[in-house]
C-alpha cells in the first residue's frame, strides 16, 4: 500500500517498511539510467529479524499524481546498524545487460531503435524526424545500451525511459516531448544559471583520403550549417551573443576513414556538435512544483535576470528528494 505524503506517494508493497522510510531519492536524466533509493530506519531488533525474502521486490513513486518511477530491487546496503538502503532500477536497466550476436541490415533510424527497444520489451516513441538511414550494424561485442548511446551521439537525439508508461522516449535535436511554462513564482526555492561558449565552433572541416584515386578530399561546415538542427531552441539573443565570444571562435579538423562518413559527414558531424552545444547554457533551480520530466520543454519567464535566463529550455535532469511531507525537486535545464 502506498505511503501518501503531501503530493507524492511511495509504494513498496509493504506498509510496515513504508512507515520506516526516513529518506528517498529519485534521479531521472537524459541519456542516463534512472535510479531510485529508499532509506529505512530499523532498530537493532528489527534489523536482526529482517530477511531477504521480506524485502520489497518492487517500488513505484507518484508525484503530483504522475507515476515518475516503477522498478525492481537491485541492491541492498546496511549502514550504521540502523539504516537499510534499498536501490531500485526500472526495466530499461536491462539494456546494460543485454547483448546480441546478430547483424542489422541498413534501415531507417526509427526502425533500428524500435528493434532494439523490442528486444527489451519496451515501446519506443519518437519526437522529431528519425528518417535517416543507419548503415549495417554489427551487434556483437556491445550491449544494447552501448548501441543506443552510440546512435544518439551519431544521429543527434536524446533518450529517456519513462517507467510509468514503460516507454523509451527519443527526442531529436530541436524537438521535445511535452511543453510547460515555468516562472520563479512556481514555488522556486532558488535559481542559478551558467553560460559559456566552450562548446561552440566557428567551423568543422573533415578530410578523407580516397584510396581509389589516391587523392585527399575535404568538406567544411560553417557554424550556420553545423548548428542548424538547433533553430527551434536557438531563437534567443544569448545564443547569437555566445557565438561571438572567444570560446566560439574555435575550428576543428577531423580525418574520416571511410566514404560513408565522408559523404554523410555534414549530417553526422552536425548532429554530434549540435548535441554538445545544447549543454552550454544551463539553469538549475529547486522547487516543490511539477514542471516537467527529462525531454520536456520548459518556457522560463518572470525571472530575476530576464535577459540571461528567460526563454525556452529542454529539461535535462530531475532529482527528487523525499525527506518530509513535501518533495523537493532539483531541476536542470539546458539550451544552446
Amino acid at each position: 500500500m502506498a505511503k501518501p505524503l503531501g503530493k507524492y506517494a511511495i509504494d513498496l508493497g509493504n506498509s510496515s517498511l513504508e512507515a520506516s522510510i526516513v529518506e528517498a531519492r529519485l534521479h531521472l536524466e537524459l541519456d542516463a539510467l534512472n535510479d531510485f533509493q529508499v532509506v529505512l530506519a530499523q532498530s537493532g531488533a528489527s534489523l536482526g529479524k529482517l530477511r531477504n525474502s521480506e524485502l520489497p521486490k518492487k517500488a513505484s513513486v507518484k508525484w503530483h499524481n504522475k507515476t515518475v518511477f516503477s522498478g525492481r530491487l537491485a541492491n541492498v546496503s546496511v549502514l550504521d546498524h540502523s539504516r537499510v538502503v534499498l536501490s531500485f532500477r526500472d526495466k530499461f536497466f536491462g539494456a546494460t545487460k543485454a547483448s546480441q550476436n546478430g547483424f542489422l541490415k541498413p534501415q531507417s533510424l526509427k526502425n533500428c531503435i524500435s528493434g532494439l527497444a523490442d528486444t527489451l520489451g519496451v515501446e519506443a516513441r519518437f519526437h522529431g524526424s528519425f528518417s535517416e538511414e543507419v548503415p549495417g550494424l554489427s551487434l556483437a561485442g556491445k550491449t544494447l545500451w552501448e548501441h543506443l548511446s552510440h546512435l544518439s551521439q551519431s544521429f543527434g537525439f536524446f533518450f529517456s525511459f519513462r517507467s510509468g508508461p514503460g516507454t523509451l522516449e527519443c527526442v531529436k535535436l530541436g524537438s521535445h516531448i511535452e511543453s510547460n511554462r515555468v516562472s520563479e513564482n512556481d514555488s522556486f526555492l532558488g535559481l542559478s544559471a551558467e553560460q559559456n561558449a566552450e562548446r561552440s565552433y566557428k567551423e568543422i572541416s573533415f578530410t578523407y583520403f580516397d584510396p581509389s584515386t589516391m587523392e585527399k578530399q575535404t568538406k567544411t561546415l560553417p557554424s550556420n550549417e553545423l548548428y542548424k538542427a538547433l533553430d527551434k531552441f536557438a531563437q534567443h539573443t544569448s545564443y547569437q551573443d555566445k557565438l561571438g565570444w572567444a570560446g566560439g571562435e574555435g575550428t576543428v579538423e577531423v580525418n574520416v576513414t571511410d566514404r560513408y562518413h565522408f559523404e554523410n559527414g555534414p549530417q553526422l558531424f552536425s548532429n554530434q556538435y549540435a548535441k554538445a552545444l545544447h549543454q552550454q547554457e544551463q539553469v538549475r533551480f529547486r522547487t516543490t512544483a511539477f514542471l516537467g520530466l527529462p525531454g520536456d520543454a520548459s518556457e522560463l519567464s518572470e525571472t530575476s535576470s530576464p535577459h540571461i535566463t528567460q526563454g525556452k529550455y529542454l529539461v535535462d535532469r530531475l532529482k527528487l528528494s523525499f525527506r518530509s511531507a513535501c518533495a523537493k525537486a532539483d531541476y536542470g535545464l539546458m539550451r544552446p
